[in-house]
């Protein structure tokens, strides 16, 4: 018995499914009631309710995207709950490699990095949703703010101001290995900044407010950008022949400044 070719892919839910055509005798008979046999001879799965003998088939394509979003909200206060359990609120630590510490560190990073962020949070990068979200893992985002990144693991240390703009994988490192040893501190992005696409900034730095850095650049542990600044490279240097802010006068701004250097100078001022 031949089988007539394939009809065209159609959608279904977002995925694109092809339906062979069945023979003759396949929708043949009393028990295939017409509006069934109609919709398999022309290749596709309607979305409404049929009966099919005592069999009920249910292809609500409206219902199947909320199960799986209902699912995937379940999963993501999941998290919430076991990040919350398992770590608590984040401080700023030092722990060697090979300690409970870690591993329960690890453990809940695998939760946020492999399960929900494929599953919830990329469909929720630019969008509002993400920052309530990363409030709830106690992460501090400020009003108004544009996030398209899920580049955090340490939420407790991060904050990121009114208004500022995190683009597309850029990279909040609260924490680095040295010398097999795990160090944590705070971070800041401060009100109106702006991360270019890429750009990394490792804990214990801050982005003063209204400073923007550069696609790929890496703001360096430990440095400070003065506010209304403009700063590009790895690490971050003032940019060239640039203008800036109003308020600067159309001055350059000078190289990142330590945080112990300037807790220095305000100490002498």
């Amino acid at each position: 018995m031949k089988m007539n070719s394939a009809v065209p892919a159609r959608p279904l839910g977002g995925v694109f499914l092809r339906f062979a055509r069945p023979c003759a005798g396949v929708t043949d008979g009393p028990a295939m009631s017409p509006p069934v046999r109609n919709r398999i001879e022309h290749g596709w799965l309607t979305l409404a309710p049929t009966r099919l003998g005592r069999r009920t088939f249910v292809g609500n394509g409206a219902v199947l995207p909320l199960v799986f979003e209902a699912c995937c909200a379940v999963l993501a206060l999941g998290v919430v709950a076991a990040k919350w359990a398992i770590m608590g609120r984040f401080r700023p630590f030092e722990h060697p490699l090979l300690t409970p510490f870690v591993w329960r560190l690890e453990f809940v990073n695998a939760l946020y990095e492999f399960l929900v962020t494929p599953l919830a949070l990329e469909a929720l990068q630019g969008t509002p949703f993400l920052p309530w979200y990363y409030r709830l893992l106690g992460a501090r985002i400020g009003r108004r703010t544009y996030f398209h990144t899920t580049g955090l693991i340490e939420f407790d240390l991060v904050e990121v101001g009114d208004e500022a703009v995190v683009n597309e994988d850029c990279v909040l490192q609260t924490h680095l290995f040295e010398d097999r040893v795990l160090k944590a501190d705070k971070l800041r992005v401060g009100h109106r900044c702006t991360m270019g696409a890429g750009a990394v900034v490792l804990y214990d730095s801050e982005m003063g407010d209204g400073s923007s850095l550069d696609a790929l650049s890496l703001l360096m542990k430990g440095e400070v950008l003065p506010a209304g600044t403009s700063w590009e490279g790895s690490p971050a240097r003032r940019k060239s022949r640039t203008v800036i802010a109003n308020e600067t006068g159309g001055k350059m701004p000078p190289e990142p400044a330590r945080r112990d250097a300037c807790a220095t100078r305000r100490r002498s001022e």
